[in-house]
């Protein structure tokens, strides 16, 4: 059977995700490591974007169609070694969580598979806990929430 509407869109954030690496004009590289409802560490790379899909609210329905609101969380985590970039302070971790949240804002302006019209909305988030992983060594995060508004047919997840 087809993958639901639903389904499209996740996978097509997904794939957009990916493309978050410095070789595209982005400030980090945590597209190369994209987990759907993962938690960091699992592939032995930190850095990374965690994908988790979140409930649909159903809207009122608009000329035969279902019309839904799915929220997104992305967790966004980068390494760096903050002793070394302390006497310059080339790097700090505010900064380095600033890099994340502007690359994970961009990439969900870009075109979404199976989102229509200006169907993504930045719902809030900003930096988070960071640990500290090894001496010196430090792990930014942030999360942020968006909500993704989409269409199908009614009754029928798999259409548009």
């Amino acid at each position: 059977m087809a993958d639901t509407i639903r389904e499209k869109i996740i996978s097509g954030i997904a794939t957009n995700l990916a493309t978050i690496t410095t070789g595209n004009g982005y400030n980090t590289d945590i597209g190369n490591h994209v987990q759907r409802s993962a938690k960091f560490g699992n592939t032995g790379n930190l850095d990374g974007v965690i994908l988790t899909p979140g409930d649909d609210t159903p809207g009122l329905p608009v000329h035969r169609k279902d019309s839904l609101v799915m929220e997104v969380i992305l967790i966004g985590g980068a390494a760096f070694d903050y002793l070394t970039t302390r006497p310059g302070w080339t790097e700090s971790a505010s900064k380095k969580q600033e890099q994340l949240i502007g690359d994970l804002r961009a990439i969900m302006g870009e075109d979404i598979a199976g989102v229509t019209g200006k169907g993504v909305q930045y719902t809030g988030g900003g930096p988070r806990e960071m640990p500290e992983l090894r001496e010196g060594e430090m792990f930014a995060v942030v999360q942020l929430t968006f909500d993704i508004r989409y269409q199908t047919n009614i009754h029928d997840p798999y259409t548009q």
